[in-house]
């Protein structure tokens, strides 16, 4: 057993109504994410399988960002809106979300990154990030 997982136990009833391991996996689209779940007083907001619906897909490269992952944001340009803009979710204020992959080809780049994506499905916006 990996030692990250080495205390947690088994099961837990979360606030969306679903059982739920307080250890495992989340997949999405081909990757794979160990995920320990937080509780407090003995609950936690969502399950593994809500956790994966929140998954979203990088706007330029296509690969998923899970919660916790941090994000980056650009706006609208026609001249180099990201090919995956169809499926890719937009924040509030209309900028694509991509993620911080060093394979990531995709024309934010330039930008660093602004924030983590947190459930239910939002950008926390962080001062600075690494």
């Amino acid at each position: 057993m990996h030692q990250l997982f080495k205390n947690a136990q088994r099961r837990i009833l979360a606030e969306c109504g679903h059982r739920t391991d307080l250890k495992g996996f989340i997949s999405f689209s081909g990757e794979q994410r160990a995920f320990m779940i937080a509780q407090k007083n003995g609950t936690t907001p969502y399950c593994h399988a809500c956790l994966a619906k929140m998954t979203i897909l990088c706007a330029w490269c296509g690969k998923p960002i899970f919660v916790g992952d941090p994000v980056t944001l650009s706006m609208h340009n026609p001249e180099s809106d990201p090919p995956l803009q169809r499926c890719a979710v937009r924040h509030s204020d209309g900028s694509h979300i991509g993620c911080v992959r060093c394979t990531c080809t995709g024309a934010h780049k330039t930008n660093t990154a602004v924030g983590v994506w947190q459930s239910p499905g939002d950008v926390f916006f962080c001062a600075s990030i690494g």
